[in-house]
């Protein structure tokens, strides 16, 4: 994959990475009906090294779902568009948003908002 490549050789990686994270947004969309979908951390921050993840958080309102079997389905969503991408779930059942969802939150990217229905 040529977003793969630049990623590995410093070719403009935030842009690479950026794409990347819209591929593995859409794949998400086929299987599962999130919230939200973000990028965070070094990617978002601006700041990646040569071997930093893409970091995806994936958002759940009311969320009912077996945690372990959704999170191992995401992690499988990886592999047909890279090994750079590390997603994690972000679940509440109470329509409450924990600390670490809040952290993701104030310092992220959103590709996908549910209230807009189409990826950003």
């Amino acid at each position: 994959m040529l977003c793969e490549r630049k990623l590995r050789e410093g070719l403009n990686r935030k842009a690479a990475a950026y794409e990347l994270a819209q591929e593995y947004a859409k794949e998400v969309l086929k299987h599962f009906k999130p919230y939200a979908i973000m990028l965070y951390g070094s990617y978002y921050d601006g700041l990646p090294g040569e071997w930093d993840e893409i970091n995806i958080a994936i958002a759940m309102n009311n969320y009912e779902g077996n945690r372990f079997e959704d999170a191992s389905k995401l992690s499988s969503l990886v592999n047909n568009i890279s090994f750079y991408i590390k997603p994690r779930l972000i679940a509440s059942s109470n329509g409450r948003t924990n600390s670490e969802a809040r952290q993701i939150l104030e310092n992220c990217e959103i590709l996908y908002h549910s209230e807009r229905e189409v990826l950003a």
